[in-house]
C-alpha cells in the first residue's frame, strides 16, 4: 500500500524519523510473510486439524498479524495530522491525501477482518476442547462402570 504518493514523506513515530511509505513497506512486507506462514499451516491442518503444535502455530500466526496490523493502524493514525497539515499547507496534492486516507481505513478493516479471524479461530479452538472434554468424559464414565462390572 506504500505507493510513490507518499514516498518522501517523513514522520516521526517513536523517535524514528525514517520515511512514512518505508515504514508501511516493512510492515506489508511482514504482514505478506505472516500470510504465507498461515496458508502453509492452514494446508497442514487440513491433513491434520487436531494437532496441538498446529494449532498453537495458528494461534501465534494470527495474533503477530494482528498486531502487525494494529502497528499500520497507529502509524497512520499518529501519521493523519501530519498529513493534513501538508496538505492544507500545499506540500502534497489531493490525490496524495486522499491515497493516504484510503490507505488508513483499508488498514483499518484489516486490522478488523484479522481481530476477527482470530476470535473465530479461538472459538474453534475452545468448542475442540469442549468436545475432548466431553469425549474424555464420556470414557471415563465407560471405564467405571466397565469395573464396577468386573466387580
Amino acid at each position: 500500500m506504500a505507493s510513490d504518493k507518499t514516498k518522501g514523506l517523513t514522520i516521526e513515530f517513536e523517535g524514528d524519523t525514517s520515511g512514512l511509505s518505508a515504514s508501511i513497506k516493512k510492515i506489508n512486507k511482514d504482514t505478506a510473510s505472516l500470510t504465507k506462514e498461515l496458508k502453509s499451516v492452514d494446508k497442514a491442518l487440513q491433513f491434520n486439524p487436531k494437532n496441538i503444535e498446529l494449532i498453537a502455530q495458528k494461534t501465534s500466526l494470527l495474533e503477530d498479524k494482528m498486531k502487525s496490523a494494529r502497528e499500520k493502524v497507529d502509524l497512520l493514525t499518529k501519521s493523519q495530522d501530519k498529513m493534513k497539515q501538508q496538505f492544507e499547507s500545499g506540500q502534497i496534492d489531493k490525490g496524495q491525501y486522499d491515497k493516504f486516507k484510503k490507505d488508513l481505513v483499508v488498514a483499518e478493516s484489516q486490522l478488523k477482518t484479522f481481530t476477527e479471524q482470530l476470535e473465530k479461530h479461538k472459538k474453534e479452538v475452545e468448542l475442540n476442547n469442549t468436545e475432548f472434554g466431553k469425549y474424555k468424559e464420556v470414557i471415563k464414565d465407560s471405564a467405571n462402570e466397565m469395573r464396577v462390572a468386573d466387580d
